[in-house]
């Protein structure tokens, strides 16, 4: 395991020269958590806990409604991402930080050398709002973002989730010379699902859903005084979410959208000369933690790169990782190192290769 405090003049200087290196010519994957969401979306807390003991203890109607409260507010802030003159600072704070990465990671995309890995990279991310999408949609001129829906321009077909559009690249073609040129390619992998997504239970396949239908619905059941438990839980089981308990893999493996994007996630790390750049991600969901350690394991040429917020990151970081050679963490000495301080931090490193319009 290796450190960089970025605070340290050499160290920093090493981490650029490692940093530009490794993404120049590596296959790459970066791993999003809620703390990229901060502050328009807080982070879970003891919730997936609370839950659990709940449920444990035969009151899944307290469970249920702790958990339909918590999609409530999501569902709320999400519906406001799209919003010009938002006056929830918190959101646009978030939406400018998504917004700032996506720009970033497109500039590499459009100057690296490499032309076996240039054409695409991966996102993968545990939550569930839309601020993700709404980057790439906003900032999408030079690169094709791809979230895993088919049928999106059939007009008898709803779009439904397939893995395998992520093996899908746009190609274009010169009217002079039919010279073809490979777009820039980003896929969008929720590992937890997302907000606009549903389940049909006629066909048991994931479809894209209208999230302003879904928190109306959510709204209705909660501000009624009298909870109808019944279709809580028939609200919660439609979403296309693997909600926060202990029991979700279980649910991951039943839904076989949900297990074939971990697989995605664990097959991509186990490429030769990949790297998984990690963002506000805790590495307390032991599932995803653990297919990690298994590609560091068996794949010595992954490198995993892992921004740590704080300290007590730090040292999380570290009780997980210490056994593998593979593992680099980022950290500030002497402030927190939030998803803007790694925006800004990438941006200075990788600045010889960006261009403002």
């Amino acid at each position: 395991m290796q450190k960089f405090n970025i605070k340290n003049e050499e160290e920093d200087k090493n981490l650029r020269h490692l940093l530009f290196k490794s993404f120049q010519s590596c296959n790459m994957n970066f791993l999003l958590g809620a703390g990229t969401s901060y502050p328009a979306i807080k982070t879970l807390g003891n919730i997936e806990n609370t839950v659990q003991k709940l449920i444990n203890d035969d009151k899944e109607q307290d469970a249920n409604k702790i958990l339909i409260n918590f999609l409530e507010k999501i569902y709320e802030t999400s519906t406001k991402i799209n919003f010009t003159n938002n006056d929830n600072f918190s959101i646009e704070e978030t939406k400018t930080n998504y917004k700032d990465f996506i720009f970033w990671l497109n500039n590499i995309l459009l100057n690296r050398k490499n032309e076996i890995t240039k054409a695409s990279t991966n996102i993968f991310t545990t939550n569930y709002d839309l601020f993700l999408e709404y980057a790439c949609e906003k900032i999408g001129s030079y690169f094709n973002y791809n979230d895993g829906f088919a049928c999106k321009n059939k007009f008898f077909d709803k779009p439904v989730l397939n893995v395998s559009e992520f093996n899908k690249k746009i190609t274009y073609c010169t009217n002079l010379y039919n010279h073809n040129t490979i777009l820039p390619n980003i896929n969008i992998v929720k590992l937890h699902g997302s907000l606009n997504w549903s389940i049909d239970n006629n066909t048991r396949t994931v479809i894209l859903s209208n999230i302003f239908d879904k928190y109306n619905e959510i709204c209705k059941l909660t501000k009624v005084k009298k909870k109808n438990h019944e279709n809580i839980a028939k609200l919660i089981n439609s979403i296309g979410l693997v909600t926060p308990t202990k029991a979700k893999f279980q649910k991951t493996v039943l839904e076989q959208s949900y297990y074939n994007f971990l697989r995605y996630f664990s097959n991509e790390l186990e490429k030769e000369n990949s790297i998984l750049f990690t963002i506000g991600f805790s590495f307390e969901d032991e599932h995803i933690r653990d297919l990690i350690c298994k590609a560091l394991s068996i794949n010595p040429t992954l490198q995993l790169f892992i921004c740590s917020f704080n300290e007590t990151s730090c040292k999380s970081y570290e009780k997980f990782f210490s056994e593998y050679n593979n593992v680099i963490i980022i950290y500030d000495d002497e402030n927190t190192f939030s998803f803007s301080d790694c925006n800004k931090k990438l941006h200075i490193y990788f600045e010889d290769l960006i261009t403002y319009d």
